[in-house]
Formats: C-alpha cells, sequence, structure tokens
C-alpha cells in the first residue's frame, strides 16, 4: 500500500468504514475491502479508558527511548517521532495483541497463525504546512511487499489514539496500489491519495 487519500476517482466514500460495534458483518466488509480497495477503516473499537491509558503509554515509552538511545542518534537515523519496542517499556502495548475486532479480520484476511511482524508507535512533532522534513516515513511508501507471488503476505493495522484528520496530518493511501507491482509515479500516488480520517 503507498500510503496516503480515497475519495474523487472512486465516489465519495467507497464504503470501507464502518462501526464495530453496529456491525454484524465487519470481517466480511473487511476482507472485502482490504482485497478490493487495500485499506479498511473501523471505528468503536477502542474506549475512551484504553486510549487514555495508550497516549500516557506513548509519552512514557517515547520519553524512556529518548533516555536510552538518545534524540541525537534518533535524528541522525532519520527518525521522526518514531517509537519502537514499545513492548519492552510498557506493557500497555501487548493489550493491542488481544483486541478481538483486529484478531478477527487478521484471521480472516491472512490466517489464524499470522505473526507479529513489527509494533510501532508514532508521537509526531507538530509543523507548519509544508515544514516538516522529507524523511521516509513521511514520503509514499510501501512498508513491506503485500503480495508475494500472489501470496498475501501482510497487513498493516493502525490505531489512530489522538484525532486523526487532515489538519493533524492524516495518513494518505492510494486506493488499489496495494495489487500493483510497481510503484506508481509521485504524480500519480499525489493526485489519487485520500487521507484516513
Amino acid at each position: 500500500v503507498y500510503w496516503p487519500r480515497m475519495v474523487d476517482q472512486f465516489g465519495s466514500n467507497l464504503n470501507v468504514r464502518v462501526d464495530a460495534s453496529a456491525s454484524n458483518s465487519l470481517v466480511k466488509s473487511a476482507v472485502e475491502s482490504l482485497t478490493h480497495v487495500g485499506y479498511f477503516v473501523v471505528e468503536g473499537v477502542l474506549d475512551a479508558e484504553f486510549l487514555a491509558a495508550t497516549r500516557d503509554s506513548l509519552l512514557f515509552v517515547q520519553k524512556a527511548i529518548h533516555q536510552r538511545v538518545g534524540v541525537d542518534k534518533l535524528e541522525q537515523a532519520g527518525e521522526l517521532g518514531v517509537l519502537r519496542l514499545m513492548m519492552k517499556y510498557d506493557a500497555q502495548f501487548f493489550k493491542f495483541l488481544a483486541i478481538p475486532e483486529m484478531l478477527a479480520i487478521i484471521d480472516a484476511y491472512l490466517s489464524p497463525t499470522a505473526v507479529l511482524h513489527t509494533q510501532n508507535g508514532l508521537v509526531l512533532p507538530s509543523y507548519r504546512e509544508g515544514g516538516s522534513p522529507r524523511i521516509f516515513q513521511n514520503m509514499f511508501h510501501q512498508d513491506f511487499p503485500r503480495f508475494l507471488n500472489a501470496y498475501v503476505a501482510s497487513l498493516n493495522v493502525m490505531f489512530a489514539i489522538s484525532e486523526y484528520t487532515v489538519s493533524s496530518g492524516a495518513t494518505l493511501v492510494v486506493p488499489g496500489t496495494h495489487l500493483r507491482k510497481d510503484r506508481p509515479s509521485d504524480d500519480y500516488l499525489l493526485s489519487a491519495s485520500i487521507p484516513i480520517e
């Protein structure tokens, strides 16, 4: 998936958003959307208490990583607010491995024996429009080949812990690019991208 936007050429919605508490067909809808469009939004999964605990944990982990690794080294490595190995610092992040809605979708789309490849958190700094540095994580990219020889190899799952809007820097997606072997041009990615809010 070349992360990045979704409306104009596909209509206003593509029916890729569902409230977890209101859908008996959550898994079916998710699998169909992931297969054809490349992403799916599930709302109403994490309650306010879980979100508040996670916000606190993210800040705690960020501070621990800064102390252990050093801000200068992270900047030299091109890291921008990325938190790695969060479970090492705070048990809150083990709880993400037991979210029933996520597990049901993973089991159906990948396999009940799917393996967690990596878990990262993001605590991103604020920049004026157009002022953020150009680094890998904020450019169009594919984290891992989604399909290998027509075999579905991976699935990214993202949790929005804070407001996720265009003005706050919502991730952009380009529908359908998960099916392509070649990387589309930057012009195409930009013109076909939509924000996930």
